[in-house]
């Protein structure tokens, strides 16, 4: 999860210097990015069990809270890797909005308004000890999809905008429903509006970087490779959480 080291032969101009101009343009002629929000669409991630079930189970909002103080941190983290990877300085411009706003400026040593924080703050707010939160099985699996995918630039970008940011936001949505049934709204709104509606602009801004380097087949074939096993690991993710809550 590093920077490509520098060669020679492999070193052009081009790739790290070419603007990125009319970059929104590319969205709606790109194959992969329309078959990657098709993924989306089908995967049907509001409809799942875990949300209709966390509606009469409290309990298993707290473990949903536990386990996303563990994934929403590393997903920071590994969106700063990918950036690593990208070569030209104008597409990792595009991005730069998304890493801001998942980290926010600081506020007496603290990101105040980052994803992670304020997710922090939903723990606390239901009275959780922090001793008592662990990644379960399941959730190792999923972070260790995230790490995984920074092996290919298009598989990442595939899995982290598809399979992240786009579906967190009816995801989230969901999960939202959820807490409404048990807990006042600002208890969970402030994390949850936070993602829901800065996710809309992140999974755009994503679709574009990628647009913008996608340039063959192979490079095709490898976005929607990330957009269906990221949706697919989100899902496995819920199969695993619903049944855990239930035993």
């Amino acid at each position: 999860m590093s920077a490509p080291h520098l060669t020679k032969e492999t070193w052009f101009f081009d790739d790290f210097f070419a603007p990125a101009t009319k970059a929104d343009d590319r969205l709606e002629d790109c194959n992969a990015i329309m078959q990657g929000r098709s993924i989306l669409d089908e995967a049907k991630i509001d409809g799942h069990p875990f949300f209709l079930y966390a509606t009469s189970s409290r309990e298993s909002l707290r473990v949903w809270a536990m386990q996303e103080s563990v994934v929403t941190n590393h997903f920071s983290q590994v969106l700063f890797a990918m950036l690593a990877l990208i070569n030209n300085v104008h597409v990792r411009s595009i991005l730069v909005p998304v890493v801001w706003d998942e980290h926010s400026s600081l506020r007496n040593g603290v990101a105040f308004r980052s994803h992670p924080q304020l997710l922090a703050n939903l723990i606390a707010d239901l009275g959780i000890e922090k001793s008592k939160i662990k990644p379960l099985p399941f959730t190792l699996r999923f972070a260790d999809l995230l790490t995984d995918s920074i092996s290919s630039l298009l598989y990442a970008l595939g899995v982290l905008g598809i399979g992240n940011e786009s579906m967190l936001i009816p995801e989230y949505i969901a999960v939202e429903k959820a807490f409404a049934a048990h807990y006042p709204k600002k208890l969970y709104s402030p994390f949850l509006r936070a993602n829901i509606e800065e996710d809309k602009t992140h999974s755009r801004l994503l679709e574009v970087a990628a647009a913008c380097l996608i340039r063959n087949h192979d490079d095709e074939n490898e976005y929607v490779r990330g957009a269906h096993e990221g949706v697919n690991g989100r899902l496995q993710y819920y199969d695993a959480l619903l049944s855990h809550c239930q035993t």
